[in-house]
């Protein structure tokens, strides 16, 4: 769910997790929060109610898309926030959400952030990328996406010697090794 969905289409359709869309071995919908406004301006943000600096995403236009999403995908999807007050993503939270979950809903915010209402609602859970400021939700969802779709194992995918995973390597990224000279 995004404001952005040029840019979110754009970065996933390269690479390996591009090449794994296009097998049809994983689906990235980038759905566009406007198109579940009801004014004619597509208004998504409002100021804070109880007053505040700067404007919040509305609960409304992002409940319709979430629901939307929903609807298609026939069960409520596990939801996350990309927000820089979850918890901190990593490999091992990548391991448990792929493990866990066939679908994810990921929700990118803008401006102060997204209303309350909406994330009590139809948040599950929020993560983080770490403790610094980006203008929006996109970075962190394509990141958080990229080792979630990436499928293991699949040879087609994934060049012979590419980077892989490595049993002894705590399941962090290694590289073809060189020899020194």
């Amino acid at each position: 769910m995004t404001l952005f969905p040029d840019a979110i289409d754009a970065m996933m359709g390269q690479s390996i997790i591009g090449r794994a869309q296009a097998r049809g071995l994983v689906t990235i919908t980038a759905h566009q929060i406007r198109e579940y406004t009801t004014n004619k301006q597509m208004q998504v943000d409002d100021y804070p109610y109880g007053g505040g600096r700067g404007a919040v995403m509305q609960a409304d236009p992002l409940y319709r898309c979430w629901d939307h999403i929903c609807q298609e995908a026939g069960e409520r999807v596990h939801t996350i926030y990309l927000s820089p007050c979850g918890r901190v993503f990593d490999q091992q939270v990548a391991k448990e959400l792929k493990a866990s979950y066939e679908r994810l809903i990921l929700v990118c915010g803008h401006y102060e952030g997204v209303d309350q209402r909406f994330i009590d609602e139809c948040v599950d859970e929020e993560i983080s990328m770490g403790d610094f400021v980006l203008t929006g939700g996109e970075i962190p969802a394509m990141a958080l996406a990229v080792p979630l779709g990436r499928p293991a194992g699949v040879p087609t995918v994934l060049p012979a010697g590419g980077v892989a995973r490595s049993e002894g390597s705590g399941g962090a990224a290694v590289g073809p090794p060189w020899e020194g000279g």
